[in-house]
């Protein structure tokens, strides 16, 4: 056992000794080349750990602007259930998108729109289409309006209003008009409120326009809901009127909105809206699941997000096969590069490896020397590419498989080609005499030198022939297509 110990510990110093030394003269004597190399792995290492970052950082911003497009079809949305009575639906909407929204984090805060039956309204430019429309939200995203003629309204007084043992009395609420809206009706409410009779055929509803107002914020997603709170809308062709308008109440005044709307239908509708800033494809995909499930389990929550992820995801890896094609092409050239490289640094060094096989090094020896200057210039290449990318695209995440590919070529082609020249230098292999044997051998070489392209080539067109049957993506879930690269 100690004599198995002690030829081990010969062999192995045999193997690595003095290593380090011989690699330091040999690096200096051939930095330049060392140099060139060490840039081009870089260069190769950049490019494969940027670009599948950079195709998921765009993957994340073009949904971001997919989810922003769709608006309410990549939202959450909250019905009443038939049957319910209006108080009844408002508290149940608010309620049950106000949890959903709570439950959700990638959800923005919801807002609830209330609203009734349009009516036609005679207003001084003519009849318009118009509903009384309230809006309420949790304090993130509560619609807000700033007032700029005349005042806010208020609730109105009981004596003015229609009850049960006064029929005779009419049905009022106070509301506001968006300036536009205002200028469109010609309504003026500087000398004080400006009664419109909701229904031109009867006048047991009345709509007191109190003020005019702006809306804070017009490029908020929530107005998205109620357009015709923001400016009034041109309506389709042979409708009761050219316009369509929203008589804004404030939330507070619900009680007479419900008075008012007595009789006509009024609905209640919650939104939550998905959170676009730092949306990434993943978490929409969780977020859209989760909501299905909601829906699968009984509750009143609807959203066609699934079938906009769908359209998304379908040009989405169609862009990320084509991208894995530059990827993997730029991967397949640095790697030959390199391969080329390592071979002209073992062809430099052939007569000091066929020296050394002369003295007695092994291939092993040789092998280890070469790795002893590989893998320090590959660590340190990698160091740099990923540090370089990761502060360049910070939080942004990308399969690394393609650069350890590159890097495992950058380590082995090195060891491999200088292990190769030392066997040949000195591997006791005969060279026949004869002169027609030689050149029957150097042919065999070829003859299988040509087989091997051919099939290369054989492969390669094989490959064309199905992507062109089938297009560039993929028929498996993965991104990268082997044929394609």
């Amino acid at each position: 056992m100690t004599d198995l110990l002690a030829r081990t510990r010969t062999r192995a110093r045999a193997v690595v000794a003095v290593g380090p030394l011989v690699v330091r003269r040999r690096a200096r004597r051939d930095a330049g080349l060392l140099l060139g190399t060490a840039l081009l792995l870089l260069g190769a290492l950049l490019v494969a750990l940027a670009l599948p970052r950079l195709v998921a950082r765009t993957a994340d911003e073009a949904l971001q602007g997919t989810v922003d497009r769709a608006g309410t079809d990549a939202a959450a949305v909250v019905t009443q259930l038939v049957g319910q009575q209006p108080a009844e639906a408002i508290d149940f909407v608010r309620g049950h998108v106000e949890q959903v929204w709570s439950e959700h984090p990638t959800l923005a805060p919801p807002t609830t729109v209330v609203s009734t039956r349009p009516f036609v309204v005679g207003s001084p430019s003519g009849d318009v289409i118009a509903s009384l429309v309230m809006l309420d939200g949790v304090e993130e995203s509560r619609p807000t309006v700033r007032w700029v003629e005349g005042r806010e309204p208020s609730a109105v007084p009981a004596d003015e209003q229609w009850q049960t043992d006064a029929p005779d009395r009419p049905r009022v609420v106070e509301a506001g008009l968006s300036v536009p809206a205002a200028r469109a009706l010609g309504v003026d409410v500087t000398d004080g409120p400006v009664t419109l009779r909701l229904d031109t055929e009867s006048s047991g509803r009345i709509a007191r326009v109190t003020g005019l107002y702006e809306v804070a914020d017009p490029a908020a997603r929530h107005w998205s809901l109620v357009p015709d709170v923001v400016a009034p809308v041109p309506t389709p062709p042979n409708a009761l009127g050219d316009l369509r308008v929203a008589l804004y109440v404030p939330f507070e005044l619900r009680e007479d909105v419900q008075v008012v709307g007595a009789n006509r239908a009024l609905t209640a509708v919650g939104t939550s809206f998905l959170r676009t800033d730092g949306l990434s494809v993943a978490q929409a995909h969780g977020v859209s699941a989760a909501l299905v499930a909601l829906g699968v389990r009984g509750q009143p929550v609807a959203t066609n997000l699934p079938a906009v992820l769908d359209a998304f995801d379908a040009r989405l890896t169609a862009v990320r096969a084509q991208a894995a094609l530059v990827v993997v092409g730029i991967a397949a050239t640095a790697a030959s590069c390199l391969v080329l490289a390592g071979g002209l640094l073992a062809t430099r060094r052939r007569p000091t490896l066929a020296a050394e096989r002369a003295r007695g090094a092994s291939v092993a020896s040789v092998a280890y020397r070469a790795a002893l200057e590989s893998v320090p210039v590959t660590l340190v290449a990698s160091a740099l590419a990923f540090a370089a990318v990761t502060w360049w695209l910070p939080g942004a995440t990308g399969t690394v498989t393609v650069a350890l590919g590159i890097a495992a070529v950058a380590v082995t082609a090195p060891v491999v080609l200088a292990g190769r020249v030392a066997a040949q230098a000195w591997n006791g292999r005969r060279v026949p005499a004869d002169r027609r044997e030689r050149a029957r051998l150097r042919a065999v070489g070829q003859a299988r030198r040509l087989v091997a392209e051919l099939t290369t080539l054989a492969v390669a067109a094989a490959a064309l022939v199905s992507v062109r049957g089938r297009g560039l993506v993929p028929s498996g879930g993965g991104d990268a297509d082997p044929l394609l690269a």
